[in-house]
């Protein structure tokens, strides 16, 4: 059963009945007398306390912690903050790992494994990449996702990789290859700040994207709905969803804007 914690008010209520039965009295207790001074001092303090156990529960998870408390849940788990992770990043590698705890090799272990090099922000498994008993991972760095980039740090993800458990599995780190797409949208307004935010949008939108995923168009005119601003707009082009290759990842080539 959860816990609720009790308002300051209902705190002052339960203080007052507690010193009415206490006196064996149901007067009311007028304004600036002893014993609503003491009514409300006893509530304060209660509150207080309330308040401070309920700051100690948010400290028992990575999701919820203060970011003075993460260093001691990377202790546990053994997941050292990264050279330039920001804290919320940190916070939600942990929390992923508290997710899905080491399990002997499985497919959270090899995107932990890929995720510990510094740079690398999002990984997928792919199973029997070469057959039984190999596995492929696929790595992007952090940002949009930038081919150059994953291939520098490939040596480094292999390399993490070979280091780790389970003995005979063949693994591989996989660069994606990168796919631009090119778009034509209608906006209202067509403002250089709304064409702005609209970038923004799907490029956020596309780092969400999984190795070899059509881009969707529903998907994607939703994430172009929800830039504040907006009054209205249109995806010209294309005019249906955008298959990938295999092992590849989808990234913002350019833009054409016109007037909707």
């Amino acid at each position: 059963m959860s816990f609720k914690r009790p308002s300051l008010a209902s705190l002052v209520d339960l203080s007052k009945a507690t010193l009415s039965g206490k006196l064996g009295s149901d007067a009311p207790m007028l304004e600036r007398t002893p014993e609503q001074a003491i009514c409300h001092v006893g509530a304060a303090l209660a509150d207080g306390v309330h308040g401070h156990l309920y700051y100690l529960q948010r400290q028992i998870f990575p999701e919820t912690c203060a970011e003075d408390f993460l260093p001691a849940h990377a202790a546990a788990m053994r997941l050292p903050r990264k050279e330039g992770e920001s804290a919320e990043a940190w916070r939600a590698r942990l929390a992923a790992a508290r997710r899905d705890p080491p399990s002997g090799g499985d497919a959270p272990d090899f995107i932990r494994w890929a995720m510990a090099v510094p740079g690398v922000a999002r990984a997928w498994v792919v199973p029997c990449w070469q057959g039984l008993g190999t596995v492929g991972v696929i790595f992007a760095p952090a940002g949009d996702y930038d081919e150059a980039h994953a291939l520098a740090l490939r040596d480094a993800v292999q390399s993490s990789l070979d280091a780790q458990p389970p003995i005979g599995v063949e693994r591989s780190a996989i660069v994606a290859q990168a796919v631009e797409l090119h778009l034509e949208l209608a906006l209202e307004p067509n403002t250089g700040e709304a064409q702005q935010a609209v970038i923004s949008a799907i490029r956020d939108h596309l780092r969400e994207a999984q190795p070899g995923a059509p881009v969707v168009l529903s998907k994607l005119d939703a994430a172009i709905s929800a830039v504040d601003g907006l009054i209205d707009h249109q995806i010209i082009s294309p005019s249906t969803n955008i298959a990938l290759p295999p092992l590849s990842l989808p990234v913002l080539g350019g833009i054409d804007f016109f007037g909707a």
